[in-house]
């Protein structure tokens, strides 16, 4: 039951987001070694990068929808919803430099 607010691949948000960078860092190269060829992979090998940070965000707990049968018409559920949109779009607002690409 699961509400999806995003839903993007995170090697496209790479490419999006760096891709560019790369492309001026690998023609500035000479030697064929130095290129980037994936900066995904790169960061992912990595020893001190990290590809992503995850943290979750939850408006109550599994118990509290263990009744709900129609989440479109359960005002708690649409209530717990409009949380969560809030919630997602201020932090966007917040952290601008962050993308968050699943939600």
């Amino acid at each position: 039951l699961n509400e999806v607010l995003v839903h993007e691949d995170i090697r496209d948000i790479y490419n999006r987001e760096f891709g560019q960078a790369v492309k001026e860092y690998n023609q500035k190269q000479k030697r064929k070694d130095r290129k980037i060829k994936d900066y995904y992979s790169k960061v992912k090998n990595s020893k001190n990068q990290r590809t992503q940070i995850e943290f979750m965000v939850q408006v109550g707990n599994m118990d509290d929808y263990k009744d709900v049968t129609d989440r479109f018409t359960s005002r708690q559920w649409q209530d717990s919803k409009q949380i969560l949109e809030n919630y997602f779009e201020n932090f966007k607002k917040r952290n601008p430099n962050l993308i968050p690409y699943n939600a």
